[in-house]
């Protein structure tokens, strides 16, 4: 993600990334530019992946609707955008002087609506062919909305597994914008997923270490290493049209919508990007085993089924198990 620091915001800042990126055999990795006031132009409307902020989070990086409205206007490139209704939330702080312990509230269901009915009526009034995406999507009014006008979201595996009642239990280790909702609302969520209504899932990855989140309350959590295990365990029994569910979300859907070519399928001539998972394989999450470099997990000391056991990226075993 671009809000980092520095933020990612000129072809130095890209070419820093790629080169760090360019040395890891395991993973492919685009990096986002970020849309803001001070993104490097002509870049800002030439990049092919971009990320915009409506709500303040890791950083201090929020994107306007008029410099949102200005860059559809200029480019047709895919923007993912961050929806959280800023002022709004900081309404909300007055009310709650515990930003940790309110923080649900603080960040409640409104304030992703409010943001999303903003972006629909900026997608209204531009008439070229725009590229707009949802990031991590929480509530299944969220969902009716964005289906219904076309515009494409993704939901992330914790906003389908957890709610608020694992936030009350585990407090910053569950801290994340948008925030964790109520059992109904995850519950309502999850069950569109198996309606096939959630076409992309995505990790929203976002591996603070102890220190910054016990001492900053830092929002994220890590989710790449985890995303299946725990999607498979809860899908438990398991059957082919919710293996498809899995691949549809995971692979096939992200491949479409970003464009990408020869990756997500299993096909002559494609480039041979495979995981295989032992669907049997039953492991406890252990904070010290995790591959992620922040050590910690909020699905910690629980049993998941079914674990990745090799993986081949570009032709070459990365990583096995067997």
């Amino acid at each position: 993600m671009p809000n980092k620091t520095p933020p990612v915001v000129s072809s130095q800042d890209i070419n820093k990334i790629k080169e760090i990126v360019g040395k890891i055999d395991e993973v492919d990795i685009t990096p986002y530019l970020l849309l803001s006031e001070k993104t490097q132009i002509p870049l800002l409307y030439e990049y092919p992946f971009l990320k915009a902020y409506l709500g303040l989070t890791t950083g201090e990086y929020l994107a306007t609707e008029n410099e949102i409205e200005k860059f559809l206007v200029n480019s047709t490139s895919f923007l993912s955008v961050h929806c959280e209704d800023n002022s709004l939330i900081n309404e909300y702080k007055k009310e709650f002087v515990n930003e940790l312990k309110y923080h649900c509230e603080i960040r409640g269901p409104n304030t992703e609506l409010n943001s999303i009915n903003s972006l629909i009526k900026i997608k209204n009034k531009i008439k070229n062919k725009t590229s707009i995406h949802v990031a991590h999507t929480t509530l299944i009014k969220s969902v009716e909305i964005l289906r219904e006008v076309g515009i494409t979201f993704e939901v992330t595996p914790h906003h389908l597994l957890l709610n608020k009642k694992d936030f009350d239990r585990l407090g910053v280790w569950a801290k994340m914008n948008p925030p964790l909702r109520t059992k109904a609302e995850q519950e309502a969520l999850f069950a569109a997923f198996l309606r096939e209504e959630i076409p992309i899932i995505a990790t929203d990855h976002a591996p603070h270490t102890r220190e910054e989140k016990s001492e900053f309350f830092m929002n994220g959590i890590p989710g790449l290493e985890t995303a299946l295990p725990s999607l498979l365990n809860r899908l438990k029994p398991l059957n082919l049209t919710k293996m498809k569910l899995l691949v549809d979300a995971l692979a096939i859907n992200p491949r479409t919508l970003m464009n990408f070519q020869s990756k997500g399928v299993i096909s002559v001539g494609e480039i041979a990007d495979l995981t295989v998972i032992d669907l049997n394989l039953k492991r406890t999450v252990i904070n010290d085993d995790l591959f992620t470099k922040c050590k910690w997990s909020p699905w910690k000391d629980e049993e998941l089924q079914g674990w990745p056991v090799l993986t081949i990226h570009n032709g070459k075993i990365t990583y096995n198990d067997l």
